[in-house]
C-alpha cells in the first residue's frame, strides 16, 4: 500500500522557542509508521521529499529515535561485512 493511504498530515503550532540538536537549530519532522509500514521505506520517501533536497546551505537532515538506530545498525553491519 502507497504511503500516501497510510499517513495523516496535521499542522500544530508549539512554544516560540529555538530548540536546539547538538548546538544546532532544530526543525522537527515527527512521523507514527502504521500498520505494516517499514521504517526504511518510510524514510527514504521522507528523504525524496523535495523540501528534503532542497534544504538551505549548511542544513541537513538528521534522524532520530528509530531511524537514528536503523542507520547505526546498518554502519555496524557494513563494517563487520566489509573486514
Amino acid at each position: 500500500m502507497p504511503l500516501s493511504g497510510r499517513r495523516r498530515h496535521q499542522a500544530d503550532q508549539g512554544p516560540t522557542s529555538i530548540n536546539r540538536y547538538d548546538r544546532e537549530r532544530q526543525a522537527t519532522v515527527a512521523a507514527d509508521l502504521v500498520g505494516s509500514a517499514a521504517l526504511g521505506d518510510a524514510t527514504k520517501k521522507i528523504y525524496d521529499l523535495p523540501v528534503m533536497k532542497s534544504l538551505p546551505k549548511g542544513r541537513k537532515g538528521q534522524p532520530s529515535g528509530d531511524a537514528e538506530s536503523l542507520n547505526e545498525c546498518r554502519r555496524l553491519c557494513h563494517a563487520i561485512t566489509s573486514g
